[in-house]
């Protein structure tokens, strides 16, 4: 190759468009083109940072990484797409008690402690992820 020149691939990463999502887990996935009767194989990977945000409602860069290879040449491709990673959804509570009618207050069980389904993704707010 020379040095400067352009080199055009037959095979290139595919990018997803952004996207608002629930859950990190639900971020889409970038795929590739113009693997056929090409000979190469490719790898696919990526890493996420945070740009902004915090908490409930954070914007994560997801870049995208396609190692193409073959026996006899290889290259990489990468993308980078910025995702939105909100708590769109309200927590489910796994043992909250049901309803029930008392005839006096003293017989009112104390309150206990709620838990909701386990926390996963970014931060302690995205409990819809399990």
């Amino acid at each position: 190759v020379l040095c400067g020149a352009n080199t055009v691939f037959a095979q290139s990463i595919v990018c997803p468009e952004a996207a608002d999502v629930n859950c990190l887990g639900d971020l889409p996935m970038a795929t590739f083109s113009g693997l056929e009767d090409s000979g190469f194989s490719v790898d696919m990977t990526y890493t996420d940072a945070l740009v902004s945000g915090t908490g409930c409602d954070s914007q994560i860069a997801r870049t995208y990484v396609a190692s193409f290879s073959r026996p006899d040449s290889s290259y990489t491709q990468m993308c980078t797409v910025v995702h939105r990673v909100a708590d769109f959804e309200a927590p489910v509570f796994v043992d909250a008690p049901g309803d029930a009618t008392y005839e006096c207050i003293d017989e009112v069980p104390s309150p206990s402690a709620l838990s909701a389904q386990p926390l996963v993704g970014l931060s302690w707010c995205h409990s819809n992820c399990g």
